[in-house]
């Protein structure tokens, strides 16, 4: 899970964003980044840029979102803190 404060040419054209644009990578197991992604939705100004759905090839979920740079590290925190939650309590997901 990380941000990308400007994205350069390549995910400006793969992503469909305009340059300069943040953008963040989050990624996690299947369940755990699906309450994450919703987590951080929540807690910051971003929109869903590419949604890996699950399961995936590689048995993962995520998505990369778009939006300022702060906007972007505070869904990173929020993501994080989601899927640290999810693997400390398996049994307690709202």
């Amino acid at each position: 899970m990380d941000y990308v404060p400007r994205i350069g040419k390549y995910y400006q054209e793969s992503l469909g964003l305009s340059e300069g644009t943040s953008i963040a990578y989050l990624v996690s197991a299947p369940v755990e980044s699906m309450y994450g992604l919703d987590k951080a939705l929540k807690a910051a100004d971003v929109k869903i840029a590419e949604l890996s759905e699950i399961p995936s090839r590689v048995n993962t979920g995520g998505a990369i979102v778009y939006g300022t740079e702060s906007a972007c590290r505070s869904a990173v925190e929020a993501f994080v803190e989601g899927v640290e939650y999810c693997a400390f309590h398996p049994m307690d997901i709202e």
